[in-house]
């Protein structure tokens, strides 16, 4: 293993690089989230009763921000906050289930067609979902 790749695996591995990525995650989900909501540095310093420019540090991944603030953010953009600890070396992804009244048209997706290599993998599409009183019934793997 060379230098470099033993320099950078012990980076990725610190306590400095970890939270620079938990503080840049979140960053970047609030401003998804702001962005799809349409909601200004502005209006959501006055709903948290903070500050633009600490708003402006949350968006840019420069604030250690509490779980308080967090929680609170995540409250008044409409959400909730979603915390998990993953196992090292592996990998996680996330995805909303969401009402039909959220989604303005709905359409139904062609069926998946089946690829032999990938019969161990979950397939996931909206076709699976259960609809049953206009809400989507979770799905458990």
């Amino acid at each position: 293993m060379s230098r470099t790749v033993k320099a950078l695996r012990d980076l990725r591995d610190s306590d400095e690089f970890i939270l620079e990525n938990a503080k840049l995650e979140f960053a970047l989900e609030l401003k998804r989230v702001m962005e799809r909501d349409q909601v200004s540095n502005t209006e959501l310093a006055q709903r948290l009763g903070v500050s633009k420019p600490m708003i402006s540090k949350l968006l840019r991944g420069d604030a250690n921000a509490t779980i308080e603030t967090m929680a609170k953010a995540s409250k008044y953009l409409d959400g909730q906050l979603f915390i998990r600890i993953i196992r090292n070396g592996c990998n996680a992804r996330f995805f909303e289930i969401v009402k039909n009244a959220h989604v303005p048209e709905v359409r139904r997706l062609p069926p998946m067609r089946q690829v032999p290599e990938y019969d161990e993998m979950w397939n996931f599409a909206a076709n699976d979902l259960k609809v049953k009183n206009n809400e989507a019934e979770p799905i458990a793997a």
